[in-house]
């Protein structure tokens, strides 16, 4: 299934939160939003729409989207950031681990 099938048979206002993934577990936020908003993202959903979902989850009532990025088996730090030294706390860097993300939609839950 592609990102644009999946946006396409969900509810215009259902929570969806979307990463690029890897096999290393590294998650780069594309977007955050409602889908309805996510079907008309011309600078960051865009040009994800064809790829292929690798994963997806709905169980704090967000939907969360990770589709597989073009070099899926290469670290991000080595292939989008090979210039930059990154920290391994979660500030110092722009991914997220998948466990980050599952910590962000416990907190979201408890403050809903």
């Amino acid at each position: 299934m592609t990102l644009y099938e999946m946006l396409d048979v969900t509810l215009y206002y259902q929570q969806v939160w979307i990463y690029e993934t890897n096999a290393y577990g590294q998650n780069m936020p594309l977007f955050k939003g409602a889908v309805e908003d996510a079907r008309q993202d011309t600078e960051n959903v865009w040009m994800w729409l064809m790829a292929k979902v690798d994963h997806y989850e709905c169980n704090t009532g967000i939907l969360v989207i990770k589709v597989v990025d073009e070099r899926y088996e290469e670290r991000l730090e080595n292939h989008y950031f090979s210039s930059e030294k990154w920290g391994k706390e979660r500030n110092e860097r722009p991914w997220l681990y998948s466990c980050e993300i599952n910590d962000d939609l416990r907190n979201e839950a408890s403050n809903a």
